[in-house]
């Protein structure tokens, strides 16, 4: 069954969910160590969407299989070392526009929307976007709370289109 929510509680051996369709908190527990291994990057108040199975005797869900996570920290707009913002107005959606004057304006003129993913990998977190006129893979790195990097790759070719810091 498919599960999404809030994570709650990110601590070694002790994650816990507010599952978004019946409201409710949930221990999680685990398929395998590498589905494990995927959860133990995420924090508090990031967003995780999953295929499990919800125990009839407890209060947990045992994940079976990560289909996206949410990254808390990326929310918000960022100013990139080109000539761009980044908004990232939720766990799904990003606004690309140029940056106006010295700063990045919360309400852009223009720019484009992207749909897009993160899915756990090691080091980083792998990123797919994508709008009505392209695709794009990357890799997104959070250095700190005010800082990101993001690579981003043609998705067709794989060649590098360009590397991109962001900073609050």
């Amino acid at each position: 069954m498919l599960y999404s929510g809030i994570i709650t509680k990110s601590s070694p051996n002790n994650y816990r969910i507010k599952e978004s369709r019946i409201n409710k908190t949930y221990d999680l527990n685990f398929a395998n160590p590498s589905i494990e291994n995927m959860i133990s990057k995420l924090k508090v108040n990031d967003y995780i969407t999953f295929e499990g199975a919800r125990s009839s005797t407890t209060n947990t869900i045992r994940i079976e299989s990560v289909n996206y996570v949410g990254l808390n920290a990326l929310l918000g707009i960022w100013q990139g070392d080109d000539t761009y913002c980044y908004n990232f107005t939720s766990f799904t959606e990003l606004w690309i526009y140029l940056r106006a004057g010295a700063g990045c304006p919360a309400r852009p003129t223009d720019g484009r929307v992207y749909a897009y993913t993160i899915n756990p990998s090691d080091p980083d977190w792998v990123i797919l976007l994508s709008d009505n006129q392209a695709n794009y893979i990357g890799d997104v790195t959070v250095i700190s709370e005010g800082s990101v990097k993001f690579s981003l790759y043609d998705s067709n070719t794989g060649n590098i289109l360009r590397h991109i810091k962001l900073k609050r």
